[in-house]
C-alpha cells in the first residue's frame, strides 16, 4: 500500500528528498529552536568595547560561487624576513549557548549536510546565513588567531582574541586565480576597484602559500587529488532536470586556503594542548604494516616509474609522498591516489591526541568551521574558557566530551553516506534514455565479479559483470587488481583505458549496467606484455595422448598402434581438458569394466579355490607397508600405548626405563614358526636362572565378558598367572 506520492521518479528535487529521507537527515527547525536562534540574533552588541577591533585589517572572505555561509576571512602581511598571518573565524559560541534547545539540535545534526540543489544546515538560516555569516562590509563578531610565521613558515608566535571585524570583499576562488595569474587583467582590475589594495595583499598570500605547501610537503604530507562531481541542475516545467556533470576543478586558490586553515588549525589545538584544555582532535591514525605492503605490492605491476622502496621497508610509511608526488600529472596518478587512498584509516575525532597522518601534524584539530561542524563549536568554547571569556555554562569533559566525539563521527559517515548517494541518483538521471551510447572511461574498481568504470568527463560509474565478458573463466588477482581470462589471456586492471556501452539504467536499486566493446580488431586491447595477441592453449588430446587429426607427412595418418602413449607422460585428452576450472572428466564404462576384469583374471583361475584365492591374495597384496597405528597390550599402569615395530619393541624393568630388545635375547633355536603359528608359550627364564612367569603381578587380560560371572581368560595368562591370585579367583 503506497503511504504518500512524492512525484515523479526522474526528478532532481525528489531524488535529493529520497537521499535525505534514507539517510535520516533532519530537514525543518522546531520552532523553539528557530525561537531561540531568533533572540540569539537580534540581541545587541553589549561588550563592543571589550572586543578587540580588527575592522582596520584587510581581511577577506574566499569561496565558491555558490556559497551562502562565510566563516573564515584571511589576511596576510610581510614583517621584515617573517610572515603574518590572520585568520577570523565567525564567533558562533557567542550566539550558540551550552545547553540549550539551539544547542541540542546543532549537536544531534552534527554538521550541515550539502546537496546539489539544496543545503540541510547544521544551525538555522537567521544564524549561519545572517549574524554568523562574515558578510563584506558588516560588522561581525570573530574568534581570531594571529601568527608569525619565519620565512621557511614554522610558528614563532601566535596570538588569540575576541575581536570585532568587517570584511572587505566577498571573492570567489575563480576571481582570485584570475587576478593571481593576470595581476593586470579584468578580475584583478575589479578586486581593486571594489577593495583597493587587496590584489596586493592576495600576491602576498601566494607567496606564503608556497611556503606553507613546501613546509607540508617536507614534513611528509599527503596530497590526494582524485576528481569531486559537480552536477548541473536545471528547472523545466516545474521538475528539475540534471542538465550535465563535470569535475570540479581544484585550482591554486583552492589550496591557498587550505594551506591558512590547516595552519590555523595547528595553531589552536597546540595552544589549547599546552594549557590542557579538554578539546576535540582530529586524528587520523597512520596505516597499518599489512596495508602498506599490499599498497606495496599493488603498486609494483603499475606502468608507471615510481620510487617505490626495497620490499623490506615498504611497512614504513615514509615513501608513500614521493609515490604521490611522482605519479602527480602522469597517466597512472588515477590509480596511484586511488590504491593509496584505500589503504588509508579514517580520520575521525577524538579527545585525545594521536597526530594526523595524511597532514604530516603532530597535534591538530577543527576550528576554522564551526557555522557547518559542531566540532569546531566545541573547540571554540574551549578557546573562549582558557581566554577566561564567558562560555555560556560548562565545557564538555571527560565521557562527555567523549560522547560529543562519537557523535560528530557518526554524523560525519551520514554526511558522507548521503553524498555518494546523492551522485549515484543524479549519475543515474543524466544517463536515463541514453541506452545504446558508447563512452570512454577508466576502469576505477576491479572486484571478482566483475570491474567498475569512471566515465570520462563526467565522475560517474557503472559496473561491468564478468558474465558479459564471453565464453571465459576470469581469475581475480588482488594483488595486481586484475580480472585475467584463463583461456584467453584477456585483463582488465586499475586504470586501464576501455570503451564500454550503456546497457541500462536502474534509477530505484542505483545501478548503471555497462557492457564492455572490443577494438576495431575484434581483440581485447590489453594482452600480455611480450606478445599482442594472447598465445592460444594447446589443443586437448585424444584418448590415447594424441591429437584425432596428427598426420604424417604425406597426408595419411601414423598407424592406429603407433597412436598409443606406451609411456606415463602426458595426459589424456579428457584429463588434460579438466583441469581447466569447470570442467569434470567423464568416467567411460566399458574402460572400467576391461579394468576391472583384469585385475581378478588369472591362468589358475579354478581347481582348488581356497588354496588358489590365498595365493592369489599373498601375491597381489603388498604386505611391505606397515600400518600406521596398531594396538598394543595394557602396561602395567593401565595405560594403551601404540606398537613400534618388531626390530625396536624393548622389555622395561622393574624402574620403568628401557633396556635390551627381549624377543631377539632370549628366544631359542626351536622357537621359530611353525606354518605360520606360534608354538605353545613356554616360561620365560631370566639372567639369574630363577624361572618367572614374563608378565608382571596384576596383569590384566586384554578381553574379557563385562556381563555375567563367567569370563573368558587368555591362555597363556592362565599359565602366567599367579597361583595366590588364582585360588583368590576360584
Amino acid at each position: 500500500t503506497a503511504l504518500a506520492s512524492l512525484g515523479i521518479e526522474n526528478d532532481a528535487k525528489l531524488q535529493e528528498d529520497l537521499t535525505k529521507l534514507n539517510n535520516l537527515i533532519p530537514t525543518a527547525f522546531p520552532d523553539n529552536v528557530v525561537a531561540e536562534a531568533e533572540a540569539a540574533a537580534a540581541a545587541p552588541f553589549d561588550d563592543a568595547d571589550k572586543l578587540t577591533d580588527l575592522r582596520g585589517e584587510m581581511l577577506v572572505t574566499i569561496d565558491g560561487e555558490d556559497a551562502r555561509d562565510f566563516d573564515d576571512a584571511v589576511c596576510v602581511s610581510r614583517e621584515g624576513e617573517n610572515w603574518r598571518l590572520l585568520v577570523a573565524i565567525a564567533d558562533v559560541s557567542h550566539y550558540v549557548r551550552p545547553r540549550t534547545a539551539l544547542d541540542r539540535e546543532a549537536r544531534e545534526r552534527g554538521n550541515s549536510y550539502y546537496f546539489p540543489m539544496s543545503v540541510e544546515p547544521m544551525l538555522p538560516e537567521v544564524l549561519c546565513n545572517g549574524v554568523c555569516s562574515l558578510r563584506p562590509n558588516e560588522e561581525r563578531r570573530c574568534m581570531a588567531a594571529d601568527m608569525t610565521l619565519d620565512k621557511d613558515g614554522h610558528l614563532l608566535d601566535s596570538r588569540f582574541v575576541n575581536g570585532l571585524m568587517v570584511s572587505r570583499a566577498r571573492l570567489t576562488y575563480r576571481e582570485v586565480q584570475a587576478a593571481l595569474e593576470d595581476p593586470e587583467g579584468e578580475e584583478a582590475a575589479g578586486i581593486e576597484e571594489r577593495a583597493p589594495g587587496v590584489c596586493t595583499m592576495l600576491e602576498e598570500a601566494a607567496e606564503l602559500a608556497d611556503i606553507l605547501m613546501e613546509r607540508r610537503r617536507r614534513q611528509g604530507g599527503l596530497d590526494f587529488d582524485l576528481p569531486e562531481a559537480e552536477f548541473v541542475v536545471e528547472e523545466q516545467n516545474g521538475t528539475s532536470r540534471v542538465a550535465g556533470i563535470r569535475n570540479r576543478q581544484r585550482l591554486f586558490s583552492h589550496r591557498l586556503i587550505e594551506a591558512f586553515m590547516v595552519r590555523a588549525n595547528e595553531a589552536v589545538a597546540e595552544f589549547l594542548t599546552k594549557k590542557n584544555a579538554p578539546l576535540l582532535y582530529r586524528v587520523h591514525p597512520s596505516p597499518g604494516p599489512d596495508r602498506l605492503e599490499d599498497l606495496y605490492r599493488s603498486l609494483r605491476y603499475c606502468e608507471a616509474d615510481l620510487p617505490l622502496p626495497k620490499a623490506a621497508k615498504a611497512s614504513v610509511p615514509t615513501w608513500l609522498p614521493h609515490v604521490l608526488e611522482a605519479a602527480a600529472e602522469t597517466d597512472q596518478a588515477f590509480v596511484v591516489n586511488r590504491l593509496a587512498l584505500r589503504s588509508m584509516m579514517q580520520a575521525r575525532y577524538s579527545p585525545e591526541e594521536d597526530g594526523h597522518f595524511g597532514l604530516a601534524s603532530s597535534c591538530y584539530c577543527h576550528f576554522t568551521s564551526p557555522i557547518r561542524r559542531y566540532s569546531d563549536l566545541v573547540n571554540h568554547r574551549a578557546l573562549r574558557y582558557v581566554l577566561g571569556l564567558d562560555t555560556g555554562g560548562p565545557i564538555p569533559v571527560g565521557h562527555k566530551l567523549l560522547e560529543a566525539a562519537e557523535q560528530c563521527n557518526s554524523r560525519e559517515k551520514v554526511a558522507t553516506d548521503a553524498e555518494r548517494e546523492i551522485g549515484r541518483r543524479m549519475g543515474c538521471l543524466l544517463l536515463q534514455g541514453r541506452t545504446g551510447e558508447y563512452f570512454g572511461g577508466v576502469i576505477s574498481g576491479v572486484m571478482n565479479f566483475g570491474f567498475f568504470v569512471e566515465l570520462d568527463n563526467m565522475p560517474v560509474e557503472g559496473m561491468v559483470r564478468v558474465e558479459t565478458l564471453g565464453r571465459d573463466y576470469y581469475v581475480y588477482d588482488e594483488e595486481r587488481q586484475e580480472l585475467r581470462g584463463e583461456h584467453t589471456g584477456e585483463a582488465f586492471r586499475l586504470g586501464q583505458r576501455v570503451t564500454v556501452k550503456l546497457a541500462g539504467v536502474h534509477v530505484g536499486r542505483l545501478e548503471i549496467d555497462l557492457e564492455y566493446q572490443k577494438d576495431d580488431e575484434g581483440r581485447r586491447p590489453f594482452r600480455r606484455k611480450d606478445d599482442d595477441r594472447a598465445p592460444r592453449r594447446p589443443r586437448p588430446e585424444g584418448k590415447f595422448g594424441k591429437r584425432h587429426d596428427d598426420r604424417e607427412e604425406g597426408g595419411f595418418k601414423k598407424p592406429f598402434a603407433s597412436r598409443f602413449r606406451k609411456d606415463d607422460e602426458g595426459r589424456g585428452g579428457r584429463r588434460a581438458f579438466a583441469d581447466r576450472k569447470g570442467f569434470r572428466p567423464r568416467f567411460d564404462k566399458k574402460d572400467d569394466e576391461l579394468a576391472r576384469q583384469r585385475r581378478y583374471a588369472s591362468e589358475s583361475w579354478g581347481g582348488d579355490e581356497e588354496q588358489q584365492e590365498r595365493r592369489s591374495f599373498h601375491e597381489e597384496r603388498d604386505f611391505s607397508r606397515k600400518p600406521r597405528f596398531e594396538r598394543s597390550d595394557r602396561r602395567d599402569d593401565g595405560e594403551r600405548s601404540f606398537r613400534k615395530p618388531f626390530g625396536q619393541r624393548f622389555e622395561r624393568d622393574g624402574e620403568g626405563h628401557e633396556g635390551r630388545p627381549f624377543r631377539k635375547e632370549f628366544r631359542k633355536d626351536g622357537d621359530e614358526r611353525e606354518g605360520g603359528f606360534k608354538k605353545p608359550f613356554k616360561p620365560r627364564f631370566h639372567s639369574d636362572g630363577e624361572e618367572r612367569p614374563f608378565r608382571e603381578h596384576g596383569f590384566k587380560p586384554r578381553f574379557e565378558k563385562k556381563h555375567g560371572d563367567d569370563r573368558l581368560w587368555n591362555a597363556e595368562s592362565e599359565l602366567n598367572e599367579p597361583q595366590k591370585d588364582r585360588e583368590d579367583r576360584a
